[in-house]
């Protein structure tokens, strides 16, 4: 009976580990191959993502350095996205960070930049003493690899009511919002969601080692270089569903894309200082007008301001800010037609113009967008021409007048008859009445003698006239 028992028991047991590798096998091939298992097996990544793996393998890797060093602002999202245009020429995109935040709409829109692009992003707050606050920390934590430096603080994401009303509900809304977008952040990118939510509900601030601690950051590292002595043979997953395997490299060439000079402008603009002081000269300019009309400067000059300074508070778009400059240079012509100031006007229009033409097509969403050099062209030739006309008006006016009363000047008067103190002379078929330069020189003046215009007095109507040498007309 034992012997029946001990044997039935080997057959169970063989049946149960046959059932338990059968069971694992299908796991393994049916469940077990989420994302999750990414991480750990680069193998199980080849099979699942085979057409989207992307392995670099190279000497020398390429890495685009774009810097946020101030407000994230809409000028600083316009850098981005013109300099993100050229990301097929780099292996990876490295963002320095050291700001203290900045507009929330900015930020977002930043942060859904970052989720189109198939490049490898590296958010890394950067050198010591840096700090990635408020709106910052979302866009470390968007990075597909965030790391921080040592003696670096991020956090403190309060959403802040600019308008200052204090309206309760409106700052819920706000901050109800935020956690929304934190938490499928926080999903996406595999982070820890109470602690940002700590962040933005009690302004938690970390330093770089309590966010390591807390997952969120990757790394806390000193050296650029260092980070991809990290990632290496790790697998980065894009939005765009592409796979990143960083296999070997000897050399890493950093490229630092600065902002354009247009660019910078922007940025500074975007400064809520000086965004204030330009709306305030911008108020008192227009108030000027009001109080000494008829110039239209003090208006066009306050126009500019007032969207410059909404510009810089982030409440109007670089677009609209084209849109005014260019209603501000049509303007400008206006005032050239009504009251010319030698081309001055014209060619302050043509700048504003030009500026303002780049500004409205910039980043839109038209489907057809002229090149730059285009409006540059036109508004070139334009320029030309009317400067060519200007110079022709100046060259004029250094003629002799051909027409009217000035055009007498320098021309030969016939003296036709004497009186007490003035003469009577033709000149051209007309009589004149005339005064010599010279009245002492009256009596030695006769009858047909030959003189030279060379004034006129407006007031009175008469021709002054000088005697040269006496001549006879032979002809009477």
């Amino acid at each position: 009976m034992l012997k029946i028992l001990n044997k039935n028991y080997k057959v169970a047991f063989f049946i149960y580990f046959l059932f338990s590798i059968l069971y694992l096998f299908f796991y393994s091939k049916f469940f077990n191959l989420s994302f999750g298992a990414i991480d750990k097996n680069v193998k199980t990544i080849k099979k699942i993502y085979s057409n989207k793996l992307i392995e670099i393998d190279k000497k020398d890797i390429k890495v685009m350095i774009l810097t946020i060093d101030g407000i994230i602002s809409n000028p600083l999202l316009v850098y981005f996205q013109n300099k993100l245009k050229n990301k097929d020429k780099y292996d990876f995109i490295l963002v320095k960070i050291d700001s203290y935040g900045g507009l929330l709409d900015s930020m977002m829109d930043l942060v859904q930049l970052f989720y189109s692009v198939d490049k490898p992003i590296i958010c890394y707050v950067y050198p010591k003493g840096s700090k990635a606050l408020s709106a910052a920390m979302f866009v470390l934590i968007a990075g597909n690899v965030a790391v921080m430096s040592n003696d670096t603080i991020t956090g403190a994401s309060t959403p802040l009511d600019l308008t200052n009303t204090n309206n309760q509900t409106l700052q819920n809304k706000a901050i109800q919002a935020l956690l929304a977008f934190s938490q499928n952040l926080a999903n996406r990118r595999n982070r820890n969601y109470f602690a940002i939510q700590d962040a933005i509900v009690n302004a938690k601030t970390y330093t770089s080692l309590q966010a390591l601690n807390n997952n969120l950051i990757d790394f806390v590292l000193d050296d650029p270089s260092e980070i991809f002595k990290n990632i290496k043979n790790k697998p980065l997953i894009l939005d765009t569903g592409e796979v990143i395997v960083l296999k070997n490299y000897q050399n890493i060439v950093y490229d630092t894309i600065e902002p354009d000079l247009l660019e910078k402008i922007l940025i500074t603009l975007a400064n809520p200082e000086i965004a204030y002081f330009l709306l305030t000269l911008g108020f008192w300019a227009i108030i000027i007008e009001f109080n000494h009309p008829g110039t239209l400067v003090p208006l066009i000059a306050g126009i500019i301001l007032i969207s410059l300074g909404l510009f810089g508070l982030g409440l109007v778009s670089v677009n609209f800010l084209g849109i005014a400059l260019i209603i501000a240079a049509f303007i400008i012509y206006l005032i050239e037609i009504k009251a010319s100031t030698y081309g001055v006007s014209f060619i302050l229009g043509t700048v504003l113009l030009i500026t303002g033409t780049i500004l409205a097509f910039k980043n839109s969403n038209i489907f057809y967008k002229p090149p730059v050099v285009f409006f540059l062209t036109v508004s070139s030739i334009f320029l030309i021409i009317f400067l060519t006309v200007i110079y022709y008006i100046f060259k004029s006016l250094k003629n002799k007048p051909k027409f009217g009363i000035e055009s007498i000047i320098g021309k030969q008067a016939k003296v036709m008859a004497i009186k007490e103190n003035e003469l009577i002379v033709k000149v051209e078929g007309d009589l004149w009445s005339a005064l010599l330069n010279n009245s002492q020189e009256l009596s030695k003046i006769n009858i047909n003698d030959l003189l030279t215009v060379i004034d006129i007095d407006p007031a009175n109507l008469k021709l002054i006239v000088k005697k040269e040498e006496i001549k006879k007309d032979i002809n009477n």
